[in-house]
């Protein structure tokens, strides 16, 4: 149950709370073709490690050498040893420690390196053309071994591309390198735009490179409903709400404990409507990801000056 809302306490934290919001989709996202990250395992396939998501079903790791049968790959040599790898819609971390001396730079002991990736929003939903903001860091102690990474660097670096036949804009790869090549702007921050090339499926990668490649494929399906798309038909039953602003609705990547919302568990979102009085209102929506059909929801109401919620709902 969610905690009751004090309106004299919690609408100051909701003014500070819409201004520093995580996400802001494009106009008419609320229409817009939406993709859920699905919750599905590696396929049975070459190239798929059998490496566990700490996080969950849903991003898998792939080996793009395993195709090619190249005896020396890392990885299956266990010269190089994926030790920790999480990943879900707000971004994910892997660690690789690799075992072996490289005669050019590296002794034989150990060289760790931690991949971190962080989105803005939460991709767990994505709508076409919606702009998605990713950050990358690689901690490594030095910039070692030789590796198959474009333009022969031999850094470690990680790149978001475009994976088969849908995902992020090909035009709109984003590279970052632990120690980048002379004159190559860095960037560890990017903002792509989320395109993909139509039907019920999408994806995009996160390639990890270092003495070999790994990738960290999200998979995504397409669906009819969306958070946007349930908080308006939960105001089309509500008496005084007029029409969604659809370029008003936001995502945040947790709870958010000011408004009652626990920060584990929990997804948040709002979206802004038109209201009784030419008055605009932003309901909130939390799902408890344990209960995928109940959503509880919240609005303060300008005409009573008080909050309404959290009011149980559930989703057709």
């Amino acid at each position: 149950m969610l905690t009751n809302i004090q309106p004299n306490e919690t609408k100051p934290r909701l003014a500070e709370l819409a201004m520093v919001s995580l996400a802001v989709l494009a106009a008419g996202a609320l229409h817009a073709q939406t993709f859920q990250l699905a919750n599905s395992n590696p396929p049975a396939s070459a190239g798929a490690f059998p490496v566990s998501n700490t996080d969950g079903p849903g991003p898998y790791l792939v080996d793009p050498l395993a195709p090619y049968e190249i005896p020396t790959d890392m990885l299956h040599t266990k010269s190089a040893v994926i030790t920790s790898y999480k990943a879900s819609g707000s971004g994910g971390t892997l660690t690789i420690v690799e075992h072996y001396p490289d005669a050019l730079n590296c002794p034989a002991a150990p060289v760790t390196t931690t991949y971190n990736w962080a989105f803005s929003p939460n991709v767990i939903s994505v709508s076409k053309g919606q702009q998605i903001t990713v950050t990358f860091s690689i901690n490594q102690p030095k910039s070692c071994h030789l590796g198959y990474p474009p333009n022969n660097d031999t850094a470690a670096n990680m790149e978001m591309v475009q994976a088969g036949a849908g995902g992020f804009d090909s035009s709109s790869w984003a590279n970052y390198y632990v120690v980048p090549p002379t004159g190559t702007a860095n960037p560890n921050t990017r903002t792509l735009t989320f395109s993909p090339s139509g039907g019920p499926t999408a994806s995009f990668i996160i390639m990890l490179w270092s003495a070999m490649p790994v990738e960290v494929v999200y998979p995504y399906s397409e669906v009819s409903s969306t958070p946007a798309t349930e908080i308006a038909s939960w105001a089309a039953t509500q008496p005084g709400f007029g029409a969604a602003i659809a370029t008003t609705f936001e995502s945040y990547p947790a709870g958010n404990e000011s408004l009652g919302v626990p920060t584990s568990g929990w997804a948040l979102y709002s979206l802004n409507f038109e209201y009784v009085g030419g008055r605009e209102v932003m309901v909130f929506m939390a799902n408890l990801n344990s209960s995928p059909n109940t959503r509880y929801m919240l609005y303060f109401d300008p005409l009573t000056g008080q909050w309404v919620g959290w009011l149980e709902w559930t989703v057709a």
